[in-house]
């Protein structure tokens, strides 16, 4: 098996953060009143006179930076990664920002990956919505489908791909959110290794696919935080039908369950993961509940396992170092089936690790380092914000 090894370069553009001390105690007629870098302590009766103009205040901001890296699927691989923070006039304290991140990777393989996204949230985090765009022309390995297949299996095939996705929702009471999700991707396969399985074209999705898929999705958020979570629950069940009517070259079903929970413990966090993916139907292989990956168990390339049904646990200790920087240590493990009642707790595939983590801004997004072990061997893994 490939050991991928990761060549990273960040060089972040954007002011220092400032040194946090505790405040004293309030009087108990007064308010603590924050605009812009300016802590301000005011009576009560004078609060009302300024409130509209705090609220205005807004922190629009952009973070860059560039980066390398190094993986057998692209050799040397260059890139530049932008993202744009606001929150909107009106805002208060407790509102979520707004991000819109922009990437852009070129590797030493002509390959290109090109995706935008955004992530708005509105009326006091009433209102989520989320949207991607993305192009890419990129390698992958297959190892055929099963939670067994073999490494002397692996052959290489190159995807190209363009994908989108947009999703609502809004807070219908409590902290639970309903709304809906539309995906759709087309992909063409232009190289795929001789003598292989995908030459034949007897997999679904072998030939390239396209995918058309609309359903509904729920969510039940508790974060205290978007980016940086110290205490609370994000869980979020989805389901999406891909339909010949749709546009659809197949008709298959995904459901989805991710559950997540946060405890913070004095200045560090236990973060937990169980997700859950399954399909339905004539699905391409493409769309298969996997393992591997930056977020779904790291330590195995990404789709290295594949079937039906996919389950993975998840488990990461985050703590802070000095200034920006940050240390995690995780452990994850997790197993494909083609029927449900294949599931067995003795043929787990395991993988931990640790990484570091660089805060960008003040809303809490990091730079994330991750270096995983498994069976497979050594992977290195580098993006932007926590994997779950």
């Amino acid at each position: 098996m490939k050991k991928t090894l990761l060549l990273f370069l960040i060089l972040c553009i954007g002011k220092q953060a400032m040194a946090q001390e505790t405040p004293p105690p309030l009087p108990p007629d007064s308010l603590q009143v924050v605009h812009k870098d300016t802590v301000t302590i005011l009576k009560k009766d004078t609060v009302q006179t300024l409130q509209d103009d705090t609220l205005k205040a807004t922190k629009n901001k952009w973070d860059i930076f560039p980066f390398v890296y190094y993986t057998p699927e692209t050799q040397f691989a260059f890139g530049l990664k932008a993202i744009y923070v606001q929150k909107f006039a009106g805002s208060t304290a407790k509102d979520r920002p707004t991000s819109y991140p922009l990437t852009l990777t070129y590797t030493t393989q002509k390959q290109i990956i090109v995706n935008a996204n955004a992530d708005i949230w509105k009326q006091h985090n009433a209102v989520h919505m989320q949207g991607w765009l993305g192009y890419s022309i990129y390698p992958y390995f297959f190892y055929g489908i099963g939670n067994d297949t073999q490494e002397e299996a692996e052959e290489e095939f190159t995807s190209r791909i363009f994908d989108a996705y947009a999703q609502y929702e809004k807070k219908v009471f409590g902290n639970v959110y309903v709304g809906g999700r539309y995906e759709f991707r087309n992909e063409t396969i232009p190289t795929v290794t001789e003598e292989g399985e995908l030459i034949k074209g007897e997999i679904a999705g072998s030939k390239g696919t396209r995918a058309s898929g609309l359903g509904p999705v729920m969510s039940y958020d508790t974060r205290d935080h978007l980016y940086y979570p110290r205490k609370g629950a994000f869980h979020q069940v989805s389901y999406l039908l891909f339909n010949k009517a749709l546009g659809s070259e197949s008709n298959f079903s995904r459901y989805r369950l991710d559950l997540r929970k946060y405890i913070g413990i004095k200045r560090s966090v236990l973060a937990g993961q169980a997700f859950y993916n399954f399909t339905t139907g004539d699905t391409p292989f493409q769309y298969l509940s996997y393992l591997g990956g930056g977020n779904v168990l790291r330590g195995f390339l990404e789709a290295r396992y594949r079937d039906r049904h996919a389950m993975v646990y998840q488990v990461e200790y985050r703590m802070p170092l000095f200034k920006r920087m940050g240390l995690v240590g995780f452990a994850a493990t997790g197993q494909v089936v083609h029927s449900l009642k294949d599931y067995s707790f003795n043929d787990q595939h395991l993988a931990a690790g640790s990484g570091l983590r660089y805060r960008l801004n003040p809303e809490g997004m990091n730079v994330r380092m991750d270096v995983a072990v498994s069976k497979a061997g050594n992977y290195v893994y580098f993006s932007v914000n926590e994997a779950f």
